[in-house]
């Protein structure tokens, strides 16, 4: 440490350099002993110094050490509960067992305004319904680009394109864990350690519980700008497919028993949803394109079959929850498209006539894939409004 002089020391420095007699000399000699005092000095600091910080430092490892341990402790038995919506008078209890985990108050639902149909199997794994999901379903050639991009002109509404059928797995993963007819044992979703082989083990998983990991993967696939990572938990997210009818090998299909089986599937994952079934009535125009020959669309009926099997889709979910688009009428008239719009829950918002984007025109080149920039104003007070807030 850099020694620094004290006034006096100065003085008897300054009187040392200008004699030279053998009393003077003695002086240098204080001097020195004088420096080594005040090296020492500082020395000491520095060591009482270090030591507090390495005494604070100890401490607070200890404290860290005894929070965790608390923390384990309390983990499943503490008795704060979950929050929703943060709403402190809508709560979820985590003091219960498995056999109240389907009771009234583990079902709240924090948007009744947008899903009132929902069945929310909250617990401390998963909170199901804390996400809002659109899905748009559509064939190839139906337009649905086009939708997709008017439908995310919408405040608060993120619906993301292709993901070449993901739906497919997440399906796939549904019943392999809830399907009955799987190998031994029957299932191993909402069952515990006791009804299971030891090969199969596990603690019990709740009911409901396999809603979030699903959810997880579609808010990887559909997130925000990364220049505005923030939580967004509050805004509507989903995705377009034109795969929703292929089996587990990849074939377009129209089995309407497997096609319903998935969409039970998707609802039990997502039950805050709701599916927007878009489809093409010129099925001549809709089967010639050389995507739909692509995908093994051949033949104008095989078309047909699908658009049946999408309006009986939407028949069997309800009206609440889903609802039909046709080419036709919303590409040419705005007022059916706004209809979706309000249906949706969306308030102050109108595409007016005009306003509605035409993606992949064919007469413009680029082999039909183009996109419009089209961005209409749909009202000063647009916003998403729901009726229960």
């Amino acid at each position: 440490m850099k020694f620094y002089p004290t006034k006096q020391d100065s003085k008897l420095y300054s009187k040392i350099q200008t004699t030279s007699t053998d009393e003077d000399f003695s002086n240098v000699e204080l001097f020195k002993h004088i420096k080594d005092l005040h090296e020492f000095s500082a020395a000491r600091r520095k060591r009482q110094c270090f030591c507090f910080v390495t005494l604070l430092l100890c401490i607070l490892a200890v404290l860290s050490c005894i929070f965790v341990v608390l923390s384990r402790l309390f983990q499943f038995t503490g008795t704060e509960p979950f929050r929703i919506q943060g709403d402190e008078s809508r709560l979820i209890s985590t003091e219960y067992t498995t056999e109240d985990l389907s009771s009234q108050k583990n079902q709240i639902n924090p948007w009744p305004g947008f899903c009132p149909y929902a069945t929310c199997n909250n617990s401390y794994v998963c909170q199901p319904c804390q996400r809002r999901f659109v899905f748009l379903i559509a064939h190839g050639r139906s337009g649905s680009t086009s939708l997709l991009d008017a439908l995310n002109m919408l405040p608060g509404l993120r619906i993301s394109g292709e993901n070449n059928g993901i739906v497919v797995a997440l399906d796939e993963m549904f019943h392999r864990l809830t399907d009955p007819g799987m190998k031994m044992p029957d299932h191993v979703y909402e069952i515990g350690p006791e009804d299971l082989p030891r090969a199969w083990w596990h603690y019990w998983i709740p009911q409901g519980a396999l809603a979030c990991s699903a959810q997880k993967y579609v808010e990887i696939l559909d997130p925000p700008q990364i220049v505005d990572f923030y939580n967004d938990e509050n805004t509507i997210i989903g995705f377009k497919t034109v795969r929703f009818q292929h089996d587990h090998f990849d074939q377009p299909s129209n089995d309407f028993e497997m096609l319903k089986k998935r969409v039970d599937a998707i609802r039990s994952m997502f039950p805050c949803s709701r599916f927007i079934f878009n489809l093409r009535n010129d099925v001549r125009a809709a089967s010639s394109s050389a995507w739909m020959k692509r995908e093994g669309w051949k033949g104008a009926q095989k078309v047909k079959g699908l658009n049946n099997a999408w309006r009986r889709l939407a028949k069997y979910i309800g009206g609440d929850q889903a609802t039909v688009m046709e080419l036709e009428k919303w590409g040419k008239n705005p007022d059916f498209l706004n209809e979706v719009v309000d249906w949706l829950g969306f308030k102050g918002c109108k595409f007016p006539e005009g306003g509605i984007p035409h993606d992949n025109d064919s007469r413009k080149g680029n082999f039909g894939y183009n996109v419009d920039d089209k961005r209409p104003f749909l009202g000063k007070y647009c916003r998403y409004m729901d009726k229960y807030q």
